[in-house]
């Protein structure tokens, strides 16, 4: 199983993922009031972690030149909550939607190389996997995992969210830790 940690909004979250060797660290665009800020923030934290590819998670109305600031920067993973604009943009990244229910036409399979899903219920849905991406599951808990279970034959991996620190380096990762404990990362 694969593992994606997102909304890692600083360091402390980036090394604490990076030691569980996930497949994919995902920063928010929406993190900083300045975009400037994250790209910033991206230049000086990628080079201290080596193994996970990097994504951004970004809002439908991201700007062509963002993207292509974005894009500039080696990343070529974007996280959506609906299809990204410009769409000619699109042939540059590889493309996940996040989203609450199990995606199941083919036209949202086209669209789209993978698949977060964000509200376990909606995997009730799910009885075979027949989308071209990869899907994986957010896990808010060690408890999601039990509901998870079921499913884990149409499942490609999970996903895990990083938060704020308490102060700068000091974070509480207790939830985290049983979760992938359970996950046996």
């Amino acid at each position: 199983m694969k593992l994606i940690a997102t909304n890692i909004k600083n360091l402390t979250d980036a090394r604490f993922f990076a030691a569980y060797m996930p497949d994919m660290l995902v920063v928010p665009w929406t993190q900083a009031k300045d975009p400037v800020d994250i790209l910033t923030w991206l230049d000086q934290v990628m080079p201290w972690i080596e193994g996970p590819v990097w994504a951004v998670e970004v809002p439908s109305d991201i700007s062509g030149d963002d993207l292509l600031k974005i894009k500039d920067r080696g990343i070529k993973i974007l996280i959506v909550k609906t299809e990204i604009r410009p769409v000619e943009l699109r042939k540059d990244f590889q493309i996940f939607l996040r989203t609450a229910a199990h995606p199941t036409t083919k036209h949202d399979s086209d669209l789209f190389d993978g698949f977060i899903i964000s509200d376990l219920d909606a995997l009730s849905r799910v009885e075979e996997k027949n989308l071209r991406g990869e899907v994986f599951v957010e896990l808010g808990s060690a408890d999601d995992l039990s509901k998870v279970k079921p499913f884990l034959k149409q499942i490609d991996g999970f996903v895990l969210q990083g938060g704020d620190e308490e102060k700068v380096g000091i974070r509480s990762f207790d939830t985290l830790s049983d979760i992938l404990e359970e996950l046996r990362f």
